[in-house]
């Protein structure tokens, strides 16, 4: 049987589940907030779209709310549109950067990339173009001669990122090490051979060396001075293909 003091709590409970919905909404809509404080506090986005996710989970439970409450109604509406806002900026800097690179404006693609990376608003929610841009960077240092360079970047992405570019950072790193060395090698081997046809296959090897670094004008050096050695016809006609193709 239902008492009399049962009626105000049975009365309260649609209230309370109010209270609660619009209490985990807020703090929905928070979460995006504080994570886009932290991408730009830190120097790059937080790295997934959690928050985004939650953001909208908090948008829809306000719209019930929006009616009696025009604060909540703004709330929304401005997470929504930073959360689009960001979102078409993001990309524009790296794809412009790639149109650089690809015309050989290495150091006008880097200032792009860097335009991606370092413009604050764009870490308000999460941007997947940060560790290509990044990536990108160190690709254009290489092109550029600049290794040391090229080495400090991919460290950076090793320790900002996490999956794939880490990976591939990693990989690369190891690579600048490892054709540095090999270089040094070559060039001592260079010096000491007298032969044309010898000094081409370590010009070969040399520019070979290069490409695997990612620097292409280097490569092309080497298949060039091929061609002023008293050397086969056949290598200066391998490295004239090389050094076009690369071009």
């Amino acid at each position: 049987m239902t008492t009399q003091n049962d009626l105000p709590e049975k009365k309260n409970s649609p209230a309370r589940l109010k209270q609660w919905v619009l209490g985990l909404a807020i703090v929905c809509l928070l979460v995006f907030v504080v994570g886009g404080v932290v991408g730009v506090v830190r120097g790059y986005s937080v790295q997934s779209w959690v928050p985004v996710w939650i953001c909208l989970v908090g948008v829809v439970l306000l719209i019930p709310f929006q009616r009696r409450h025009s604060w909540a109604s703004f709330l929304s509406s401005a997470c929504l549109i930073v959360f689009a806002l960001v979102g078409i900026g993001q990309g524009n800097h790296q794809r412009q950067g790639e149109v650089l690179y690809e015309e050989g404006k290495y150091e006008e693609a880097i200032t792009e990339f860097r335009r991606e990376i370092d413009t604050w608003y764009l870490r308000l929610r999460f941007n997947s173009h940060e560790a290509p841009s990044l990536f990108q960077i160190a690709q254009s240092q290489s092109q550029l001669g600049r290794f040391e360079e090229a080495r400090e970047t991919y460290r950076e992405i090793e320790e900002k990122f996490r999956g794939f570019y880490k990976d591939r950072a990693q990989m690369a790193g190891a690579t600048v090490e490892y054709k540095l060395a090999e270089i040094d090698e070559l060039n001592k081997t260079l010096a000491e051979a007298s032969d044309g046809s010898d000094r081409a296959q370590v010009h070969f090897d040399l520019a070979l060396a290069y490409r695997e670094l990612t620097c292409d004008q280097k490569a092309i050096e080497h298949y060039e001075a091929i061609q002023t050695l008293d050397a086969p016809e056949r290598f200066k006609e391998s490295a004239k293909k090389f050094a076009d193709k690369l071009r």
